[in-house]
Order: C-alpha cells, then structure tokens, then sequence
C-alpha cells in the first residue's frame, strides 16, 4: 500500500436502480458532518455518451482543489465499475488518485427477481440512442455483485424471515466468496466499512467471483465449498461450487433440449436480432391469425354466392396460402427461439438453487470450435468465442488447448449428482442412434461463422485496407499495428496523435480527410484521452509526464519534440516511426510530405485486387525447397502415432523441465520454415525437442491435428507442463517463431548436415542491403544463427555502416559493431546530430548503390552485446 501513501483513494459505489445508492452516500455525507477530520468527498456519475470523460474532468477539479483525502463515485444503475476502474487506472489519474474500495448495494426484496430477470436491456451510456448495446439484464447484475469488495445487503428489515436472509447472504458468498458482506437498514453504513479499506487490488478483485475461482482450481472437478466452509456443505447445502467436466462432446439435439426446458437461452445472434429489431410484437401474429379468419370468411361467401369468380377464388386461396405458411414459420420460429422461456422453477427444484454457471463446452457437429456457457439465473447465454487453442476468453481459467466440457456452477443446496448425470446423458454415446454420424445429427443450435470464412473475411480486410482514408482505433498499439500489416508493404502511414487539450484538433482532423483524399497513405486516428488503450500507446511513442507538480498538468511530449500537434511518420508493416513532426509548422511540413506521395483511387485499388486474384504469388522454387527438404527431413524425428506418441513425449519433456515443439505441415513445408530449420541445425544439432508431424501420417495423427485445432497448412505448437503454451499458424508467423524461440542457442555449433549450395556465386554479406522490393525500411530477415534482424537504410549505424539493426526499438544494436543509436548519434526525429551528418551522408549513399560500407575496425561487438 506504500505506492498509494500520497494519493487519495476512491471508493466505487454500483449498484441496480433503487438499490439504496444515494442514501449509502447521504449515509457517508452526514457521518462527515459529524466528523470534520473524514474529508470525503461525493461525485455522481453523470449520464451521458461522454459519461467517463465527465467523471474525469468532476475528479481532477476535486483532486486539484487539495481539500479532500477521499472520494466516493456514484456509478448509475447500469454502469459497471471496472469501466471506470479501467479509466483511473489507464489514465494520468493514476499518478493522482488510487481505486481503494469497490461497493455494490443491493436490494434485498429485489435480488431474487433480478438475478431470474432474462430480459435484454440497453446499457448505452447515451439512453436517447435506439440502436445501442444490448445485454441480459441479470448478466448485469450478477457482474455488479462479482467486482465487488464490499458487498451492502440494503433493506434486509424488509426480508421475510431470518432464514430468507441467511439464503440471501449465502448466495451473495457463493457468487463472490472474497467479498465483505454487510447488511443494512437504510444503507446505514460504517465510513471504515467501506472508505479507505485498502480492499482493493485490480487481479484479485478481477477474478474474485466464485466461477472464476472455481474454473482457476486446477484438477478440481465435482462437487466443493466456496466461500465460508460449513459442515452442511459436503452434501450440496450452503454455498458451494460444483465443477463438472467431461472429454465427450455434447449431442446437440440432447442438449439444446436440455437448455431450453429450462432457461431462456439467447445465443449470440439472437441477441444480436432483438437488439436491432425487437421481438415479433403479439399484436402482429394477432392480425394475422384473424387476417386468415377474414379470408376464409370471403372465401366462403365467394364460392356461394351467385357471381362466382374462378379468379377471385384462386386470388383468395393464394392469400390464404401464403398467410398460413406465414404463421407456420412463424410458430417454428417461436418453437425453436432462445427467447421462449425455460422452466427455471423446475431447474432449481431438480437441481438446486444455481443462480450461476460458466465455463467453455463443445457439441459433436462443431468440434472445432470452443463455444462459452455463461448462466445468469434462468438466463443461458452461449456463443462461439473461436477455434480450439491455448488463448483461452477473457476470464476463464485453464488452458483451451484441447476440446472438452469445463463448466462451473455456483449456488447453494445442490443436487450435483443428479446434475452430472443429466449433463453426462447429453454427451455423445456410443449406440447414438445406431451409428448415427454426426453430419447426420440435427442441430438446433445457431449458425456460427466457419473458421474458413473468418479466415477469408479477415485475410479480406487485411489485404485491401483502403488509402486515403482516415481511420480512428480504440484499441492503441495492437490496433495500430494491424492497420499497418494490412496496407502494402512500404506504404507511407501517418499516426495523428490527438491530444484533446489541445484547441486545433478536431479542425487539424478536419483538413487531413480532405489533403489525403486519393493520396496512396491513410492516417490513424489515436484520440489520446477516449480509450485507455490509446494513452498507454502514446505515453509509450510520444508522450512523458510533465515536469509541473501543478494540479491538472497535462502530458508534454517527449524530449526533443516541440508542442502539439503531433504526427509520426510510419513505414508499413513497421510500428516504429521514421519521423516525428510537430510543433506550430507541423501541417505545413505534412502538407509537404503527402503532396509528395502519389494519388491512389478505388479504381487502382480494384485493379489491384484482381491481379491478385489473376496471378498470385509464384509458388516458392520446388528445385530449392526439395534440395533443402532432403536435407532437413533427416535432422528431425517424426510424430508419427497421434495422442498416444504425443502424451509419451509430453510426459518425458516435463520430466526434463524442456518445451516440446510440434511443426505440424500438409503438403509440404514452405521454403522460408525449411531454412529455418536448417539454421536450426547449424545453431544446435543435438535438438532433441523440435518433432515434425505430417496431418495425414496415420488416423492418429488425423485426430490429434482435429482436436489440436491444426488447420491446412503449417503451424507450431509449444508445450509446456503438458499443455498447449503457445500456437502459430502460417509460413511466416512460425518461421519468426521458430527464430524467436531458438535464436537464443551457441552460436558456435557446427552443421547436423552437410548443407547443400544451391548456387555457386559467392553469398552477398550479411550486413550488405536487401535486393528488389525487399529493399525498404522496416524489411526483416533471418542470420545464419537464426536471429531475426530489422533493416533501416536511412538510418545506418554511425559507427560501422551497417543498416541492420536487431529489433526495431530505440534501444536497438547494430548488429555488426553492438553500438547504440539511442545513446549517441541520432536525434529524436530519426535525424543525424550535426557532427555526424557527413559520415551519415556517405554511409547512405553506399547503401543506396547496394553495399554496405566496409569496416575496418574488426574487432567483435563488445561482450554486453549478444552474438549475431
């Protein structure tokens, strides 16, 4: 607690609508009256689109006036506190203010009622806005209560009986086993209770709920107490957790069956529906059903009365036709709806009361894809989070590395046994009708997106990312660096760093759109202060705290840049910036910079694509690929039996405390993998742990890659203590991993092989420039010890020459000489310092003939630099 001595804590208070809010902090406002040395201050979240920017502004007045030493923050009813614990802890708040308390109110008469509530609810910080986020509301509520340290039980004089109370209080325990609960009457609250408790720690309060806790237990399955232990909770009664897992997949049929009788089940595009369009109103299958009465009525008139008229009947019959298929569809729809209520009643009576459950499953029809269970009360939420592999979602415990059931339920007086079994019936079974396949089974489920087509979408968007365009991020340097590995390599990009204390802003943005209009380059927008990811990407290439203690100080920029505004001049893929330009002349030096560039339209842009699409890439030489194949199939061991060889390996490498490294390939591996391996080889040729294994080796092999999540193609998978630790897919991903992973070993071992030259001209240096397009700032390749290193020709080593540098970071090595760029030489706009210019000059000058400068000095990098 020593780092948050000289801030002032803050307490949140949430909690639903009528929980008792307002009367805790007039609760806390009156007990300040009586004692003047408490010094808290209120604020009331605002409502609003701005809402987080508006707290900001209300802290840092609060924070500068001096006169507090805590605050207390009133979330509204649907605003979640780890958005605002995110905000002070992402924020230059941080320095000032520190999250000390996290309080949730609840309402004691109510807490039942909204933890069974399923309906959906707009939880839009703007309220006039029709077409905003949507989420179940007793998914709200239970998130409310599980980022808590201090739980207020409001209005419990208002409760039945004792023992109502004492279930209340249970469940609170079982939903979050950390928390302080405290019950009230009219929210009257202890101050020590609930301000500057010193509660709060962002980790463990992020993980405090009770399915978090029970899904990090490792090897825990089966029925356990969470929270309070007592002796009635071995049999199910008070709270506790039951963990249950299975290797089968799930029947769909059987468990679609199962979820729907009881719970309202809402799948992710349901959810998606009915917040854009609502629910068929009643009204209208109403005026349908007596729509068709009427036709039939005129049907009937029709065929007995004196004018008969073939065409009006045939006319009616098609209206009546299509009416009733209407109303068919409509009833099938309304049969198979995750909207249609579940018996939740008879849930808990089978059960027990299980307010929660969370965790990942899999169904037969889909195994590979990883799809989230998530109950809030009778609500039951699922979706596809993505394929099987060793990301697991936010939150959940374990590794994702293989497809299984691991679901988490918490409650109280549980009957698990007969939970399991129910559960266990909808797995897959062996004589599931009579060998039914499971193409052939019937799934209810929603349509899910293939992994194929994500694939293609996202290769999609990544390959034609439009120029000329402005395109703002909310997600700081992981964004950003995705917008560049979807533009064409060498492309110029422009990060407009949008501080916005500062008054030309929005006006600067304005004038970009229209400069860069039909300009081959885009901008990307990086609004500092909207999204935490944002200020920590520009505290981490612009930005540094200001020297001023003052109160309210902004951030300046860095060390040898001017004022604002400021922009950063990229060359595509890479992240590091070739140019920093700021200060009061930085448009016109822009101006400048994009007039230069060439005009790129949409019809250039079409034409691109389908040359693409015409001609692809050539396919690497098979001569070469299979010259070096011969030699690097012989260097490595084969996994060749599937899960029953790979379990024997992963058993032995653990015992060993060593990684296990699987290149699983389909059709052959591509060259730039091959010669990685082969720089493998010469680096260590006693790698024992590096095993290839081909898809379709043997039926084994075929079931192990499925499971694995192994799509065409090559990929890499790290193990570690017998699980999935890391995952690659794609030539160039697992070439640089293969590199990262191995660049670290002797660099004086000797060939496991003889390796075969493919030519019998001499091999350029590998300090001279790359060749043909690859010839451009940013371009990356692999030594001969298999270290990745970075290429900047207008940037040499101002010692040696060189242009290759062994990252692209500031604190880079030229990898020839081990000088340092950061410590001497270059300025912080990438530009020589006076006394170097004219060695700089020549240097580039040579490497733009192609050849990189001689150096004389030929003595080796010095001893702190690692060995290239």
């Amino acid at each position: 607690m020593d780092c948050n001595k000289n801030r002032i804590s803050v307490t949140l208070v949430s909690g639903w609508h009528g929980s008792g809010k307002t009367t805790l902090l007039a609760q806390l406002a009156k007990a300040q009256e009586e004692d003047k040395g408490q010094r808290v201050e209120m604020i009331r979240m605002r409502e609003g689109d701005d809402m987080l920017d508006e707290l900001r502004r209300d802290i840092e007045r609060v924070v500068s006036s001096g006169l507090c030493k805590s605050l207390v923050v009133e979330c509204g009813g649907l605003h979640q506190p780890m958005r605002v614990a995110d905000m002070l802890r992402m924020t230059d708040l941080n320095d000032r203010v520190a999250l000390d308390t996290c309080v949730t109110v609840v309402d004691a008469t109510t807490m039942m009622q909204n933890i069974e509530d399923a309906r959906l609810i707009s939880v839009d910080e703007d309220e006039e806005e029709e077409e905003g986020e949507k989420e179940i509301a007793s998914e709200w509520f239970l998130q409310q209560i599980e980022f808590a340290n201090v739980i207020v039980l409001n209005k419990i004089d208002k409760v039945s009986s004792e023992d109502a109370a004492s279930q209340l209080v249970t469940l609170l325990r079982s939903l979050n086993p950390s928390a302080k609960i405290v019950q009230t009457v009219q929210s009257a609250v202890c101050v020590e209770d609930v301000v500057a408790t010193g509660m709060f720690d962002y980790e463990k309060t992020e993980n405090a709920a009770g399915w978090a806790q029970c899904m990090n237990r490792s090897g825990k399955v089966g029925l356990f107490p969470i929270g309070e232990a007592t002796d009635s909770t071995a049999s199910g009664h008070g709270s506790c957790a039951f963990m249950y897992s299975a290797d089968k997949p799930f029947h769909p049929k059987r468990l679609f069956e199962f979820m729907t009788k009881y719970f309202v089940l809402r799948q992710e595009e349901d959810v998606e529906y009915e917040a854009a369009h609502g629910s068929v109103p009643a009204e209208v299958t109403l005026s349908l059903q007596e729509a068709e009465k009427n036709i039939k009525r005129a049907i009937d008139v029709v065929s007995r009365g004196a004018h008969k008229n073939s065409k009006t009947i045939h006319s009616l019959n098609e209206s009546m036709k299509s009416l009733q298929d209407a109303l068919v569809d409509m009833s099938q729809t309304t049969a198979s709806s995750s909207s249609v209520p579940g018996d939740f009643e008879a849930f808990k009576d089978a059960y027990g009361t299980i307010v929660r459950s969370k965790g990942v499953f899999w169904i037969a029809t889909r195994p590979n894809l990883c799809v989230e269970w998530s109950q809030s009360g009778s609500a039951l939420q699922c979706c596809c989070s993505g394929p099987w592999s060793a990301s697991p979602p936010h939150g959940q415990g374990g590794s994702q590395g293989r497809p299984r059931q691991e679901i988490a339920f918490i409650g109280m007086e549980m009957n698990a046994k007969a939970l399991e079994a129910e559960l266990n019936r909808c797995l897959i079974s062996a004589d599931d009708d009579d060998g039914e396949s499971t193409e052939a089974m019937h799934d209810p489920f929603a349509a899910w997106p293939s992994l194929d087509s994500e694939d293609d979408d996202q290769n999609n968007d990544e390959e034609y990312m439009p120029l000329g365009k402005v395109v703002q991020i909310t997600d700081g340097a992981s964004e950003a660096q995705h917008i560049l590995d979807s533009i064409e390599p060498g492309t110029t990009a422009i990060i407009y760093w949008h501080a916005e204390w500062h008054a030309q802003g929005d006006a600067i943005l304005t004038e970009l759109r229209s400069i860069i209009d039909k300009v081959s380059t885009l901008v990307i927008h990086v609004k500092i202060g909207d999204h935490p990811p944002n200020w920590s990407f520009a505290m981490e290439k612009v930005m540094e705290k200001p020297e001023a203690n003052r109160p309210g100080a902004k951030p300046v920029l860095k060390q040898g840049h001017s004022c604002w505004p400021c922009f950063t001049v990229h060359t595509a893929p890479s992240l590091q910036p070739i140019e920093t330009i700021s200060g009061g002349r930085a448009m016109n030096t822009l101006r400048k910079l994009i007039s230069g560039l060439p005009e790129y339209t949409e019809q250039q842009r079409i034409s691109k694509r389908r040359e693409h699409q015409d001609h692809p890439s050539e396919p690497e030489s098979s001569e070469t690929a299979t010259s070096v194949w011969s030699d690097v199939s012989s260097a490595f061991p084969y996994l060749q039996n599937g899960a029953v060889e790979l379990r024997e390996l992963l058993k032995n490498f653990a015992k060993e405390k060593k990684s296990l490294y699987i290149l699983w390939e389909e059709g052959g591996i591509p060259l730039k993998i091959l010669k990685a391996l082969e720089s493998i080889t010469i680096i260590r040729p006693d790698t024992n742990n590096l095993f290839i294994a081909t898809v379709g080796a043997s039926p084994g092999n075929e079931a192990l890659a499925k499971a694995l999540g192994v799509k065409k193609g090559p990929s890499l998978l790290v193990f570690s203590n017998m699980k999935v630790d890391k995952k690659y897919d794609g030539p160039d991903k697992v070439r640089d991993a293969l590199a990262q992973e191995f660049r670290t070993l002797p660099a004086e071992a000797t060939p496991a092989f003889p390796i075969k030259k493919t030519t019998s001209h001499p091999s350029p240096s590998i300090y001279d420039p790359p060749q043909g397009k690859q010839n451009r700032s940013g371009t990356t390749k692999l030594t001969p010890n298999g270290n990745l290193v970075h290429y900047f020709p207008k940037m040499p080593c101002l010692k040696c020459g060189n242009p290759w540098w062994t990252s692209d970071d500031w604190d880079a090595l030229c990898i020839r000489c081990g000088w340092n760029c950061q410590t001497d030489g270059y300025d912080d706009d990438s530009k020589p310092l006076p006394k170097y210019k004219e060695i700089w000059a020549t240097y580039c000058a040579s490497i733009k003939a192609g050849v990189t400068p001689a150096w004389k000095n030929k003595k080796s990098a010095p001893s702190t630099t690692k060995r290239i």
